[in-house]
């Protein structure tokens, strides 16, 4: 704790591992210890949205056996035995959904609640963004002197599968929001009637809720591809958030304070808007039962562009409202306007027809004259 409070008050890295280790090349460093120093670091050049991640991910990195090495003891297959260990599926508790038969009463009274299921071990994608993550700090390591080789470089990367990506329809979108509490209902429709990322929502403030123009300004700072966007506010998003706004217990006089909060006003956590959220759908009937346990808060955003494209919105447009950086990405959403090119065709078709028939007359008409 000591250490991070050295950090953050300014002290210079190099002069916090010569009080902590006695050595100005911190020989004695281990990965554990390093985690906060590159953090630290990393913090100066990344996003806090980047940098929020990488914490995450460097937690479950320092809880591994080999984190307690000396970062030049670390080996490729310490990294290997850790990445077969995480592949395993494991056990564990959970707080069941009511099943089909049962009516809310009767759920409310049952005793067996609780039900264990067996968790699929960590996806070779996962497995891939954990090592960059360790290769990325062993990098920083050398580039100080810290450690003279990079383990993470000798371990093969997964070949990642791209899965199958779940939407919503229209109906069932709906009924999510319907079944939403009072605390979760505002943010999932935003997701639905905007298409912003998660992030992007939870780093939403009101100084870029522009209810004038109609519209919200996602952020730089906040936005994946770190360009910034205006997105649009359809008119029943724009009344609940004014109702959210009208409804604030503690308000900032710049802006600042977050749009979705906890009821005292500090920023809505991940970690509650994922609980809130797995609840909300599994209590969500107008969704099929086999299909809940596929959908996540991501569901949301494919759904939007899903019902844009469907609607006859452009792809372009759709790209925009999204803030895809290539036309390509949005590529993906194109099945749903199966009529799209069969307007183009019959477009095209008329065009050409009339400019023949034009042509057909206007040949006759010269020979008819000469």
């Amino acid at each position: 704790m000591a250490t991070w409070k050295k950090l953050n008050g300014g002290t210079p890295i190099d002069k916090v591992l010569s009080e902590v280790f006695g050595d100005f090349h911190g020989a004695a460093l281990t990965v554990r210890d390093a985690i906060p120093l590159y953090l630290a670091d990393a913090a100066q050049r990344k996003r806090p949205t980047t940098i929020e991640g990488d914490t995450y991910r460097l937690a479950q990195v320092g809880e591994a056996r080999w984190a307690g090495k000396v970062l030049g003891r670390v080996t490729s297959a310490d990294l290997l035995a850790w990445i077969r260990e995480r592949q395993k599926p494991r056990q564990r508790e959970r707080r069941r959904a009511r099943r089909p038969e049962e009516t809310l009463g009767q759920y409310r009274k049952a005793k067996d609640k609780r039900e264990t299921v067996t968790v699929l071990g960590a996806s070779g994608a996962t497995i891939n963004r954990d090592v960059a993550i360790v290769s990325a700090l062993f990098e920083w390591a050398i580039g100080l002197a810290y450690a003279t080789d990079n383990p993470a470089r000798k371990v093969e990367t997964f070949t990642e599968s791209k899965g199958r990506e779940v939407y919503l329809t229209a109906d069932e979108a709906r009924a999510l929001v319907g079944t939403c509490g009072p605390a979760l209902r505002p943010i999932v429709l935003a997701a639905l009637h905007t298409g912003m990322r998660r992030g992007e929502l939870l780093a939403l403030r009101w100084r870029s809720v522009d209810f004038t123009r109609g519209e919200v300004y996602v952020e730089p700072d906040t936005e994946k591809a770190g360009r910034g966007r205006t997105v649009p506010l359809t008119a029943n998003l724009k009344a609940v958030l004014a109702g959210l706004k009208s409804g604030r217990t503690v308000v900032s006089m710049d802006g600042s304070d977050p749009v979705f909060s906890l009821s005292g006003g500090a920023p809505l956590p991940k970690t509650a808007l994922r609980s809130m959220f797995v609840r909300g759908v599994r209590r969500c009937e107008g969704i099929p039962l086999a299909k809940r346990g596929e959908v996540s808060f991501h569901t949301l955003r494919h759904t939007a562009a899903s019902v844009m494209v469907a609607a006859g919105v452009p792809l372009f447009d759709v790209a925009k409202v999204l803030g895809h950086s290539t036309l390509a990405v949005t590529m993906r959403y194109a099945h749903f306007a199966p009529a799209a090119g069969r307007s183009a065709i019959d477009r095209l078709g008329a065009a050409l027809s009339s400019g023949a028939a034009n042509g057909a007359g206007k040949a006759r008409r010269a020979s008819a004259t000469g």
